[in-house]
C-alpha cells in the first residue's frame, strides 16, 4: 500500500494531476491480526478515524472505519 486518495483532494485536484500527485502518501495501516485496544491507540496516535488492514507485505484487505464513539473511547478523559 502507497497512498490512498480521499474523495476531498480527488475533488479539488487538477484534471491534470497524476494518482501520486493526489494521493495521501504512507496511511495509516494495521494488521489483520491487531487487537482492539492496539487499533484505537493507532487511531488516536494518526489523528483518523479509518484504518487500513493490510498484510505484512502491503497488500490491500479491507478499511476498519471506526465509529465517532469507538474514537472517542479510545480518547483519553480530560479533567
Amino acid at each position: 500500500m502507497l497512498g490512498r486518495i480521499r474523495s476531498a483532494d480527488l475533488e479539488s485536484a487538477a484534471p491534470e494531476a497524476t494518482a501520486e500527485q493526489v494521493m495521501e502518501p504512507g496511511p495509516a495501516t494495521i494488521r489483520a491480526d491487531a487487537d482492539l485496544e492496539q487499533t484505537r491507540e493507532r487511531l488516536r496516535r494518526r489523528h483518523v478515524t479509518d484504518i487500513l488492514v493490510t498484510t505484512p507485505e502491503g497488500e490491500l484487505l479491507g478499511v476498519l472505519a471506526a465509529t465517532i464513539d469507538t474514537y472517542a473511547a479510545a480518547r483519553p478523559a480530560r479533567p
